[in-house]
Protein backbone atom coordinates (compact mmCIF):
# COMPACT_ATOMS: atom_id res chain seq x y z
CA UNK A 1 0.00 0.00 0.00
CA UNK A 2 2.96 2.53 0.66
CA UNK A 3 4.62 1.64 -2.58
CA UNK A 4 1.24 2.36 -4.79
CA UNK A 5 1.36 5.79 -2.17
CA UNK A 6 4.23 6.37 -3.62
CA UNK A 7 3.98 6.22 -7.02
CA UNK A 8 0.57 8.04 -6.83
CA UNK A 9 2.81 11.02 -5.20
CA UNK A 10 5.11 10.39 -8.09
CA UNK A 11 2.43 10.53 -10.99
CA UNK A 12 1.04 13.71 -9.48
CA UNK A 13 4.06 15.71 -9.22
CA UNK A 14 5.09 15.18 -12.36
CA UNK A 15 1.64 16.22 -13.76
CA UNK A 16 2.37 19.07 -11.79
CA UNK A 17 5.28 19.77 -13.10
CA UNK A 18 4.38 19.46 -16.62
CA UNK A 19 1.16 21.75 -16.29
CA UNK A 20 3.54 24.74 -14.92
CA UNK A 21 5.87 23.93 -17.75
CA UNK A 22 3.40 24.66 -20.41
CA UNK A 23 2.34 27.59 -19.00
CA UNK A 24 5.92 28.81 -18.80
CA UNK A 25 6.26 28.23 -23.01
CA UNK A 26 3.08 29.78 -24.04
CA UNK A 27 2.39 33.18 -24.97
CA UNK A 28 -1.18 32.49 -25.65
CA UNK A 29 -3.50 35.45 -25.30
CA UNK A 30 -6.46 33.72 -23.89
CA UNK A 31 -4.01 32.21 -21.29
CA UNK A 32 -5.17 33.36 -17.40
CA UNK A 33 -2.43 33.78 -14.90
CA UNK A 34 -2.21 30.99 -12.73
CA UNK A 35 -5.01 30.88 -10.09
CA UNK A 36 -5.14 29.28 -6.39
CA UNK A 37 -6.45 26.21 -7.63
CA UNK A 38 -3.50 25.84 -9.75
CA UNK A 39 -1.19 27.30 -7.21
CA UNK A 40 -2.40 24.52 -5.00
CA UNK A 41 -2.76 21.30 -7.11
CA UNK A 42 0.57 22.11 -9.19
CA UNK A 43 2.90 22.82 -6.18
CA UNK A 44 1.43 22.44 -2.58
CA UNK A 45 -0.48 19.30 -2.61
CA UNK A 46 2.73 16.78 -4.14
CA UNK A 47 5.00 18.30 -1.79
CA UNK A 48 2.78 17.90 1.30
CA UNK A 49 2.04 14.54 0.18
CA UNK A 50 5.92 13.42 0.02
CA UNK A 51 6.60 15.28 3.57
CA UNK A 52 3.77 13.31 5.26
CA UNK A 53 4.98 10.23 3.86
CA UNK A 54 8.63 10.82 5.19
CA UNK A 55 9.83 12.46 2.16
CA UNK A 56 11.60 15.87 3.60
CA UNK A 57 12.53 16.94 0.21
CA UNK A 58 8.94 17.29 -0.04
CA UNK A 59 9.63 21.17 1.24
CA UNK A 60 11.88 22.03 -1.64
CA UNK A 61 8.92 21.29 -3.67
CA UNK A 62 6.43 23.35 -1.56
CA UNK A 63 9.64 26.14 -2.00
CA UNK A 64 10.25 25.78 -5.37
CA UNK A 65 6.41 25.19 -7.10
CA UNK A 66 5.65 28.44 -5.40
CA UNK A 67 8.82 30.27 -7.19
CA UNK A 68 8.05 29.00 -10.29
CA UNK A 69 5.02 30.21 -10.64
CA UNK A 70 5.72 33.64 -9.90
CA UNK A 71 8.12 33.47 -12.90
CA UNK A 72 5.70 32.23 -14.83
CA UNK A 73 3.07 34.97 -13.70
CA UNK A 74 5.79 37.71 -14.71
CA UNK A 75 7.02 35.87 -18.45
CA UNK A 76 2.97 35.72 -19.08
CA UNK A 77 2.08 39.31 -18.16
CA UNK A 78 5.69 40.33 -20.16
CA UNK A 79 3.75 39.09 -23.30
CA UNK A 80 0.70 40.13 -22.90
CA UNK A 81 2.43 43.37 -23.52
CA UNK A 82 4.18 41.77 -26.41
CA UNK A 83 7.71 42.38 -25.13
CA UNK A 84 7.69 45.49 -24.48
CA UNK A 85 11.47 46.32 -24.18
CA UNK A 86 10.31 48.87 -21.30
CA UNK A 87 8.96 46.19 -19.13
CA UNK A 88 12.53 43.58 -19.75
CA UNK A 89 12.65 43.96 -16.08
CA UNK A 90 10.10 41.16 -15.68
CA UNK A 91 11.62 38.85 -17.76
CA UNK A 92 15.02 39.46 -15.90
CA UNK A 93 13.21 38.93 -12.85
CA UNK A 94 11.24 35.88 -14.08
CA UNK A 95 13.55 33.69 -15.03
CA UNK A 96 15.92 33.06 -12.20
CA UNK A 97 12.70 32.58 -9.99
CA UNK A 98 10.92 30.11 -12.63
CA UNK A 99 14.66 28.53 -12.99
CA UNK A 100 15.38 28.09 -9.23
CA UNK A 101 11.59 26.87 -8.50
CA UNK A 102 12.10 23.97 -11.02
CA UNK A 103 15.30 23.19 -9.82
CA UNK A 104 14.19 23.06 -6.39
CA UNK A 105 10.97 20.98 -7.83
CA UNK A 106 12.98 18.65 -10.33
CA UNK A 107 15.59 17.73 -7.03
CA UNK A 108 12.12 16.79 -5.19
CA UNK A 109 10.99 14.36 -7.84
CA UNK A 110 14.42 13.17 -8.03
CA UNK A 111 15.32 12.46 -4.82
CA UNK A 112 11.46 11.05 -4.27
CA UNK A 113 12.43 8.52 -7.51
CA UNK A 114 16.10 7.41 -6.37
CA UNK A 115 14.07 6.72 -2.67
CA UNK A 116 11.43 4.80 -4.51
CA UNK A 117 13.85 2.50 -6.50
CA UNK A 118 16.27 1.51 -4.13
CA UNK A 119 13.30 0.63 -1.60
CA UNK A 120 12.13 -1.93 -4.18
CA UNK A 121 13.07 -5.59 -2.96
CA UNK A 122 15.85 -7.16 -4.50
CA UNK A 123 17.30 -4.33 -5.34
CA UNK A 124 21.27 -5.03 -5.29
CA UNK A 125 22.70 -2.14 -6.35
CA UNK A 126 21.00 1.00 -5.07
CA UNK A 127 21.53 3.79 -7.74
CA UNK A 128 23.02 7.17 -5.65
CA UNK A 129 21.31 10.09 -4.26
CA UNK A 130 23.50 12.98 -5.03
CA UNK A 131 23.03 16.38 -2.70
CA UNK A 132 21.40 18.99 -3.80
CA UNK A 133 24.69 21.03 -3.38
CA UNK A 134 26.82 18.90 -5.13
CA UNK A 135 24.86 18.49 -8.13
CA UNK A 136 24.14 22.18 -8.11
CA UNK A 137 28.09 23.04 -8.47
CA UNK A 138 29.22 20.00 -10.50
CA UNK A 139 30.29 22.15 -13.50
CA UNK A 140 32.98 23.69 -11.77
CA UNK A 141 34.41 20.20 -10.24
CA UNK A 142 37.36 19.78 -12.29
CA UNK A 143 37.32 16.11 -11.95
CA UNK A 144 33.88 16.92 -13.94
CA UNK A 145 34.54 19.45 -16.31
CA UNK A 146 38.10 17.99 -17.51
CA UNK A 147 37.10 14.65 -17.70
CA UNK A 148 37.87 13.61 -21.27
CA UNK A 149 34.39 12.48 -21.79
CA UNK A 150 33.23 16.30 -21.36
CA UNK A 151 35.46 18.16 -22.42
CA UNK A 152 35.66 16.77 -25.83
CA UNK A 153 31.90 17.27 -26.74
CA UNK A 154 32.39 20.35 -25.50
CA UNK A 155 34.97 21.30 -27.73
CA UNK A 156 32.77 19.31 -30.66
CA UNK A 157 29.42 21.76 -29.94
CA UNK A 158 31.45 25.01 -29.38
CA UNK A 159 33.90 25.19 -32.39
CA UNK A 160 31.25 25.07 -35.10
CA UNK A 161 30.12 28.24 -33.30
CA UNK A 162 33.25 30.50 -34.89
CA UNK A 163 31.96 30.68 -38.67
CA UNK A 164 33.32 33.57 -40.44
CA UNK A 165 30.14 35.43 -40.31
CA UNK A 166 29.45 34.27 -36.44
CA UNK A 167 32.66 36.26 -35.65
CA UNK A 168 31.95 38.94 -37.88
CA UNK A 169 28.11 39.80 -35.88
CA UNK A 170 29.56 39.30 -32.53
CA UNK A 171 32.71 41.75 -33.69
CA UNK A 172 30.03 44.56 -34.58
CA UNK A 173 28.46 44.09 -31.10
CA UNK A 174 31.60 46.18 -29.77
CA UNK A 175 31.10 48.51 -32.63
CA UNK A 176 28.28 50.03 -30.64
CA UNK A 177 27.89 52.99 -28.14
CA UNK A 178 25.80 50.97 -26.03
CA UNK A 179 23.81 47.78 -25.91
CA UNK A 180 20.56 46.78 -23.27
CA UNK A 181 20.68 44.71 -20.73
CA UNK A 182 17.26 43.96 -19.75
CA UNK A 183 16.02 46.92 -21.16
CA UNK A 184 19.27 48.83 -19.27
CA UNK A 185 21.68 51.13 -21.55
CA UNK A 186 25.02 49.79 -20.43
CA UNK A 187 28.43 49.74 -22.99
CA UNK A 188 28.99 46.67 -24.53
CA UNK A 189 32.12 45.55 -22.02
CA UNK A 190 29.29 46.12 -19.49
CA UNK A 191 26.58 44.43 -21.22
CA UNK A 192 28.95 41.33 -22.11
CA UNK A 193 29.94 41.50 -18.29
CA UNK A 194 26.23 40.91 -16.88
CA UNK A 195 25.00 38.95 -19.97
CA UNK A 196 28.00 36.68 -18.71
CA UNK A 197 26.80 36.76 -14.81
CA UNK A 198 24.20 36.15 -15.62
CA UNK A 199 24.60 33.43 -17.66
CA UNK A 200 26.93 31.31 -14.99
CA UNK A 201 24.70 32.09 -12.33
CA UNK A 202 21.64 30.48 -14.10
CA UNK A 203 22.47 27.93 -16.16
CA UNK A 204 23.47 26.49 -12.90
CA UNK A 205 19.59 25.73 -12.22
CA UNK A 206 18.55 25.04 -15.36
CA UNK A 207 21.01 22.63 -16.21
CA UNK A 208 19.85 20.90 -12.86
CA UNK A 209 16.25 21.18 -13.46
CA UNK A 210 16.50 19.03 -17.32
CA UNK A 211 19.38 16.85 -15.64
CA UNK A 212 17.26 15.77 -12.55
CA UNK A 213 14.08 15.09 -15.07
CA UNK A 214 15.15 13.23 -17.94
CA UNK A 215 18.19 11.88 -16.70
CA UNK A 216 17.33 10.99 -12.88
CA UNK A 217 13.64 10.58 -13.32
CA UNK A 218 12.33 9.67 -16.77
CA UNK A 219 15.57 7.45 -17.48
CA UNK A 220 14.98 5.66 -14.84
CA UNK A 221 11.27 5.33 -14.89
CA UNK A 222 11.14 5.09 -18.89
CA UNK A 223 14.32 3.81 -20.15
CA UNK A 224 16.92 5.53 -22.88
CA UNK A 225 14.67 5.91 -25.77
CA UNK A 226 12.09 7.96 -23.55
CA UNK A 227 14.16 10.02 -21.91
CA UNK A 228 16.00 11.34 -25.35
CA UNK A 229 12.91 11.84 -27.27
CA UNK A 230 11.24 13.11 -24.77
CA UNK A 231 14.45 15.34 -23.82
CA UNK A 232 14.41 16.78 -27.23
CA UNK A 233 10.60 17.32 -28.04
CA UNK A 234 10.70 19.49 -24.66
CA UNK A 235 12.98 22.04 -26.31
CA UNK A 236 10.48 22.34 -29.07
CA UNK A 237 8.69 24.10 -26.86
CA UNK A 238 11.12 27.20 -27.11
CA UNK A 239 9.09 28.34 -30.25
CA UNK A 240 6.63 30.15 -27.43
CA UNK A 241 9.51 32.17 -26.15
CA UNK A 242 10.01 35.61 -27.58
CA UNK A 243 13.96 35.77 -27.24
CA UNK A 244 13.98 39.81 -28.89
CA UNK A 245 11.12 42.00 -28.81
CA UNK A 246 12.39 42.59 -32.74
CA UNK A 247 11.18 38.94 -33.70
CA UNK A 248 8.02 37.48 -33.96
CA UNK A 249 7.41 33.50 -32.76
CA UNK A 250 7.19 31.75 -35.62
CA UNK A 251 9.04 33.48 -38.31
CA UNK A 252 10.82 30.63 -40.68
CA UNK A 253 14.41 31.79 -38.66
CA UNK A 254 13.26 31.23 -35.54
CA UNK A 255 11.40 27.59 -36.96
CA UNK A 256 14.76 26.59 -37.97
CA UNK A 257 16.93 27.39 -35.12
CA UNK A 258 14.13 25.82 -32.48
CA UNK A 259 14.22 22.74 -34.80
CA UNK A 260 18.12 22.52 -34.91
CA UNK A 261 18.23 23.03 -30.98
CA UNK A 262 15.44 20.38 -30.58
CA UNK A 263 17.54 17.59 -33.12
CA UNK A 264 20.89 18.94 -31.04
CA UNK A 265 18.69 18.19 -27.48
CA UNK A 266 17.73 14.59 -28.95
CA UNK A 267 21.39 13.88 -29.78
CA UNK A 268 22.91 15.22 -26.61
CA UNK A 269 20.04 13.30 -24.56
CA UNK A 270 21.05 9.93 -25.92
CA UNK A 271 24.87 10.69 -24.90
CA UNK A 272 23.62 12.27 -21.47
CA UNK A 273 21.85 8.79 -20.88
CA UNK A 274 24.95 6.72 -22.09
CA UNK A 275 26.71 9.07 -19.69
CA UNK A 276 24.73 8.61 -16.63
CA UNK A 277 24.67 4.76 -17.03
CA UNK A 278 28.21 4.16 -17.12
CA UNK A 279 28.82 6.23 -13.99
CA UNK A 280 26.65 4.44 -12.08
CA UNK A 281 23.66 6.67 -12.49
CA UNK A 282 25.17 9.82 -11.13
CA UNK A 283 24.31 12.74 -12.94
CA UNK A 284 27.32 15.07 -12.10
CA UNK A 285 29.08 14.97 -15.66
CA UNK A 286 25.54 15.52 -17.75
CA UNK A 287 25.19 18.03 -15.76
CA UNK A 288 28.63 20.05 -16.33
CA UNK A 289 28.19 19.54 -19.89
CA UNK A 290 24.58 20.85 -20.27
CA UNK A 291 25.79 23.75 -18.24
CA UNK A 292 28.71 25.09 -19.74
CA UNK A 293 27.21 24.39 -23.64
CA UNK A 294 23.90 26.52 -21.82
CA UNK A 295 26.25 29.49 -20.73
CA UNK A 296 28.34 29.51 -23.61
CA UNK A 297 25.25 29.34 -26.20
CA UNK A 298 23.02 31.79 -23.86
CA UNK A 299 26.66 34.44 -24.19
CA UNK A 300 27.31 33.76 -28.18
CA UNK A 301 23.84 34.58 -28.74
CA UNK A 302 23.88 37.78 -26.48
CA UNK A 303 26.74 39.01 -28.51
CA UNK A 304 25.11 38.52 -31.80
CA UNK A 305 22.23 40.43 -30.94
CA UNK A 306 19.41 37.16 -30.25
CA UNK A 307 20.12 36.82 -26.55
CA UNK A 308 17.93 36.63 -23.46
CA UNK A 309 18.64 39.83 -22.23
CA UNK A 310 19.38 42.39 -25.14
CA UNK A 311 21.01 43.70 -26.75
Amino acid sequence: MLMDTRKAILIIALIGLAGQRVLAQTEDAELKPPDLGILIGNTLLPGLLQTTNGEPEGYAYMVGGPLYLVGVTLQVDYLFNQADPNRQWELGTSLPLSEIGLSLESYSLYAFERDLNNRKPGVAAPKPREPYLSLLLAPYNPSNLFDPAVISVLGLVTIPSFTYDAINTMGSYFARSSVSFFGLQVSPVAGLCLESAFSLAINLFIASAEELIFRGVVLDRLGPTVSAISFGAFHLGNIFIAFSPSTTPFSASQLEAVGQQAAFALCFGVYANILTTENDYSLQKPITIHYWNNVFSMIVSYLEGNGIGGP
